[in-house]
């Protein structure tokens, strides 16, 4: 038999620290689990235990680097999986922060580790850093009240990576449009600011009168070069003015409205939304979140500021006892499929159920609908890049052949 010193807490957050006597780590740690407390330490009384933190070497760009979602997932996997596995919280804390390659993620670790030490709660700690969700430290909090601290991380874990994938095949869908229409324009402004214009001023020299479709590009050529510096000024003062009006929280309300009602990409945003609130609610009722507090953590969570609104008017309206899918039937926001399902799911009580599969019928759409919509934004950039692009060309084809 081993004598082990530990650090644990409570089910109501107190610390409690103490000696176990114990054959291994394995079973002093199984023994404090019984006990339902949440280990922060662990050491052999006599060597200190084995520690798990040799560090990962951090390269140049992981001194830059901010760290995104998928290396917060990571790290809350790595924790799950060494709780899971008889690791002690402040152990499994540095053992992240040691192979975490990211500065600023490494530090972001440590200082949770450190007011672990200190006493506090991973949960209050989360809280405070900006890397983590509301929902993240909510679970957390949830998990160490309960003891199934590995298993909300792992949830919590799978909601941000879920949302990730969400936004990421949003940006996929909409990224190549975008990027062949702005280089198109760019190429097309060459020729009507570099090349039409020297043609032109060719014609000329050699007596020849220029063609009226020629003529008409040279015309908005020479204006487009007369008023090139206005025109700079203008769109950067637009975009300015733009940016402002959209952090002002009234009119950011406004326009995330609108922007849900935009044919097309309005209901693939709904849609969007819809699978995430879904798949997150039922992740939080699973782990034991009551609904007035999971809405509470999901009106943080929804990134368009309508849909935040209609969460926590929602959640004002369950407090006052009106039905979950009441609450959330605002015009415009969420789809009547998440609602009529979360409906019949109060009514048969298997609602974490219901949200799961919402979820899954959710992401399926969601999918087919940017495949949609990726085509059709392909088909609108091509009709506007051919037009203008191929104005220039015969406008430019037309001048070579009244010069020859």
């Amino acid at each position: 038999m081993a004598t082990f010193t530990f650090q644990a807490i409570d089910g109501s957050g107190r610390t409690s620290s103490g000696t176990l006597a114990a054959a291994s780590r394995d079973e002093a740690a199984t023994i404090l689990h019984a006990r339902n407390l949440i280990l922060m330490e662990l050491r052999e009384a006599a060597a200190g235990g084995a520690q798990l933190t040799d560090s990962e070497p951090i390269g140049l760009l992981g001194r830059f680097l901010p760290g995104g979602s998928a290396q917060v997932e990571l790290g809350l996997y790595q924790l799950a999986v060494m709780l899971r596995n008889g690791v002690n919280v402040l152990t499994a804390l540095r053992t992240v922060a040691a192979q975490s390659a990211i500065l600023r993620l490494r530090q972001v670790w440590q200082r949770i580790a450190r007011e672990v030490q200190a006493g506090g709660t991973m949960a209050a700690a989360m809280g405070r850093e900006r890397r983590f969700p509301a929902m993240v430290a909510h679970l957390v909090k949830v998990g160490e009240q309960t003891g199934e601290l590995d298993q909300v991380l792992e949830r919590a874990a799978a909601i941000m990576r879920k949302r990730r994938e969400i936004v990421s095949q949003q940006i996929t869908a909409l990224a190549y449009p975008v990027i062949v229409l702005v280089m198109s324009f760019a190429v097309a402004g060459w020729m009507v600011v570099g090349v039409i214009p020297a043609l032109a001023k060719f014609l000329r020299t050699i007596g020849r009168q220029l063609p009226p479709i020629t003529q008409a590009l040279i015309d908005v050529s020479g204006f487009i070069t007369t008023h090139l510096a206005l025109a700079a000024i203008v769109l950067v003062a637009a975009t300015v003015a733009l940016v402002a009006l959209y952090r002002f929280p009234p009119t950011r309300l406004q326009f995330d409205r609108c922007l849900l009602r935009v044919p097309v990409l309005g209901p693939a945003l709904r849609t969007a939304s819809s699978a995430l609130f879904a798949r997150a609610m039922a992740v939080l009722m699973r782990s034991g979140v009551r609904v007035v507090d999971g809405l509470g953590t999901m009106a943080e969570l929804m990134g368009n500021r309508w849909l935040s609104h209609t969460v926590s008017t929602g959640r004002d309206l369950v407090v006052r006892g009106a039905p979950l899918a009441q609450s959330l039937r605002a015009k415009g926001a969420f789809t009547p499929m998440l609602t009529g399902m979360i409906a019949i799911g109060e009514q048969s009580g298997s609602l974490d159920e219901v949200l799961d599969q919402l979820a899954a019928f959710h992401e399926l759409a969601l999918e087919q609908m940017l495949k949609r919509l990726s085509m059709v934004f392909e088909v609108l950039t091509l009709l506007a890049v051919g037009g203008v692009v191929g104005f220039v060309y015969i406008s430019f084809f037309v001048a070579l052949f009244a010069a020859g």
